[in-house]
């Protein structure tokens, strides 16, 4: 047996070794992260799999829009879908109830409350039924039910366009709604589709809220080197903390969001708001004051971020190239802590209203993509990126 001292000394040099920490160069200042352990082995992709087109939902308030990202790096807006009534019901109870989370993050069921350990019994029968509807391919809830028959009228409009069937997409949410890992993966496992969002290995990125999905829309937190999952993390460690401010705007409301980022994979959301009231339709409303209307619109901005330090704006939905709002906006930021050159975060397109349409779920679709081509929180072996070769793509093409 190994005296202890030299045990000692052994397990200290090899958890330096693989040890997360932040190595500085005296020269360089460089910070490089190191792993506590190594990232589990993953399998290459299938060809089928590199070539299919990333397909991203993204389910607003009152209608939802797909995207689809193709295997030569465009991407294209598809559809804007209207909502049913349901729907609409649905997503502003939701936006308008209290924020209640379990401690796994799922939603409590009608009458628990974890915390006062009152409704054990209601819990355990909510899910015995949930899983056994499960089981018989049926939808889990009716809130399931709900959105997973909006997903379905997106499934259709991408399948239109690509001429076959879907089988895994990406799909975002409000950030006040925030569906659950239970709920979205209840929407998944009816349709019969792949979430590619979902990564058991990584808990902290296993929802994709609007705010995240709109800054991959627009580019932003998104690593270079995304099939190394090693090269990745050391991007997303150096790349610089933004706080963040999206304001989405529609017929039926006005949705705030207002957080923190270092990448799309790193994000949080302090504080949202859902104002039923201040949707684009209430200037049609008979008898309404549209310079009223503007001087509401101006004040809830305010109020809610108006002195806050910002480093970017993020515009989406249908209503937000109202240059009316536009200027609502600037009047309402104008004593916010504003960095040099600052300015609303416009899409690097002439048509802005319809990149502020499909933002969320253009960022849908890219990290649809991503994933489908080996991002992921585990080792892709070299011999897996890049080598896709003309012929081989082609032949899976005609099999398709």
């Amino acid at each position: 047996m190994w005296p202890v001292p030299s045990f000692i000394l052994l397990l200290s040099v090899t958890l330096l070794a693989v040890a997360e920490i932040d190595l500085v160069s005296t020269e360089t200042k460089h910070y490089e992260p190191i792993f506590i352990c190594p990232l589990k082995r993953c399998s290459c992709p299938s060809k089928t799999r590199l070539i299919a087109p990333g397909v991203g939902f993204a389910l607003e308030m009152s209608y939802g829009t797909v995207s689809i990202k193709y295997e030569n790096g465009t991407i294209a807006p598809v559809a804007q879908v209207a909502a049913p009534a349901d729907y609409i019901a649905l997503m502003e109870h939701l936006a308008t109830s209290p924020i209640k989370r379990m401690h796994d993050g799922s939603r409590p069921p009608p009458g628990v409350d974890e915390s006062e350990n009152k409704g054990k019994s209601l819990w355990i029968r909510f899910h015995i039924v949930r899983f056994i509807k499960k089981l018989l391919w049926l939808p889990s809830t009716p809130e399931v039910k709900t959105l997973a028959n909006m997903a379905t009228k997106l499934r259709r409009e991408a399948e239109t366009k690509l001429g076959r069937r879907v089988k895994g997409a990406a799909m975002s949410s409000p950030d006040r709604v925030r569906l659950t890992r239970q709920e979205i993966g209840d929407i998944f496992d009816y349709l019969r589709m792949e979430d590619l969002v979902a990564e058991k290995d990584n808990f902290f990125f296993n929802e994709l809220t609007s705010m995240a999905a709109a800054s991959a829309g627009y580019g932003d937190g998104l690593c270079k080197i995304y099939t190394n999952a090693y090269e990745c993390t050391v991007e997303e460690r150096h790349a610089p903390y933004l706080e963040i401010l999206q304001l989405d705007y529609s017929q039926s409301a006005l949705t705030a969001a207002l957080g923190g980022a270092n990448t799309v994979r790193r994000s949080y959301c302090g504080n949202t708001f859902v104002d039923l009231d201040l949707g684009n339709a209430q200037l049609l409303v008979e008898g309404s004051s549209e310079g009223e209307y503007w001087h509401r619109v101006e004040k809830r901005i305010r109020d809610f971020a108006g002195s806050s330090r910002l480093d970017r704006l993020m515009l989406t939905g249908e209503s937000a190239s109202d240059p009316r709002f536009i200027q609502a906006i600037k009047n309402a930021l104008s004593m916010a802590e504003l960095p040099l050159g600052f300015d609303i975060h416009f899409a690097p397109v002439s048509n802005h209203s319809e990149y502020f349409l499909f933002a969320t779920s253009i960022g849908a679709a890219e990290l649809a993509k991503r994933r489908q081509e080996g991002m992921g929180n585990c080792w892709l072996p070299e011999k897996c990126r890049g080598e896709r070769v003309s012929e081989d793509i082609e032949a899976v093409k005609s099999e398709l």
